[in-house]
This record gives C-alpha cells, sequence and structure tokens, in this order.
C-alpha cells in the first residue's frame, strides 16, 4: 500500500466551489471576502498533477508501503490566491479583508478555513521524481479555460454569512452587488 496526502487539489472539472468561488466573484466584480489579514497559507496540487504521480507511482515497487505528500511547488497565502485567481482571469480583484473576531468561521462564507496548511513534497521528488508540471497561475487558466462559462451567468448567491459580513462588517448594501 503506498499512501497519498494531496493538499488543496484544484482544476477542471472540480466538484468544489473553489477557484470557480473567486472567478465567478471576479467576473460579477464583487467582493471577495478573505478571512483574517489574508495570510494563512495554503498549497495546492493540479488534479491532473495528482493523477500523474499516481500513476507513476503504482509502476515503482519503491513507493510500495510508503506516504508521500503531494501538492504543488508554490506555498501562497489566501490573498496571494485570490491574486492568482484574478490574474488567470485577467481581471483585477476586489478584496475585502476581515481581520477579528464577527463571529462567523471563515469556512462559512471562504472556500477554506483561515488556517494554514502546507508541506513539503520533497520525498515524492528525490524518491520517485515526480515534479508538477503546473505552476499554481497555469494550472488556474488551464482550470478557467476549460470551466463551462455558463455557471458564471447566473448571479452571485450569497449565504446568509456572506451577506451579513458584506452589509454589517464592509458596509455594503445589496443594491451594490451584481
Amino acid at each position: 500500500m503506498t499512501i497519498f496526502r494531496p493538499f488543496y487539489i484544484y482544476g477542471p472539472g472540480n466538484n468544489l466551489d473553489r477557484e470557480t468561488y473567486v472567478f465567478h466573484r471576479l467576473l460579477k466584480r464583487t467582493p471577495i471576502i478573505i478571512p483574517g489579514n489574508g495570510s494563512s497559507f495554503i498549497q495546492f496540487g493540479h488534479i491532473d498533477d495528482l493523477v500523474e504521480g499516481l500513476q507513476r507511482c503504482m509502476l515503482q515497487e519503491k513507493s510500495f508501503g510508503q506516504i508521500y505528500n503531494i501538492a504543488g511547488n508554490e506555498i501562497v497565502t489566501l490573498k496571494e490566491w485570490v491574486e492568482a485567481c484574478a490574474e488567470a482571469v485577467g481581471i483585477e480583484p476586489q478584496m475585502e479583508l476581515i481581520d477579528g473576531n464577527i463571529g462567523f468561521e471563515a469556512r462559512q462564507w471562504f472556500p477554506f478555513r483561515d488556517a494554514s496548511l502546507f508541506g513539503s513534497c520533497d520525498k515524492l521528488k528525490q524518491q520517485l521524481r515526480i515534479q508538477p508540471r503546473f505552476s499554481l497561475l497555469e494550472g488556474l487558466r488551464d482550470t478557467y479555460n476549460k470551466v463551462d462559462k455558463k455557471r458564471f451567468t447566473e448571479p452571485i448567491i450569497y449565504s446568509e454569512v456572506e451577506r451579513a459580513i458584506l452589509e454589517d462588517v464592509i458596509g455594503k448594501t445589496e443594491g451594490e452587488q451584481h
């Protein structure tokens, strides 16, 4: 048995509303509410890199019985991740940093918790010579280019938490939203 520990996986066909959450808000030119001061660190791996790593691992007996972290090379802050999504789409982001205790957990309105999640993938690279093909920006561009753009024509449905943050904490009104 070989165990893979992927960090955040992204890419075309992602069934979790992560990068599409940001793409949608960028295209609608609405605020992206980032928890804390945006400095929590996160690490991503493109789905194609994960699949390739799994396939290559199955063919190498020296991987049997091992445990590997697998992700891309970049470790970015939450704010830098939103900026990378914006660069992939070609739109300047409108970000709102929500620092301090506002009575809501970050995961109630943002695709990630306000906690750092990253690690070393050196063992995988050294033992099996497996390297990611996608940089974060390349992977985000790939994802954006392959996503069905019809999903972004629909209005954004704000959760009660997101609406409360926009109205009460930031001072934006529903009329300012798209």
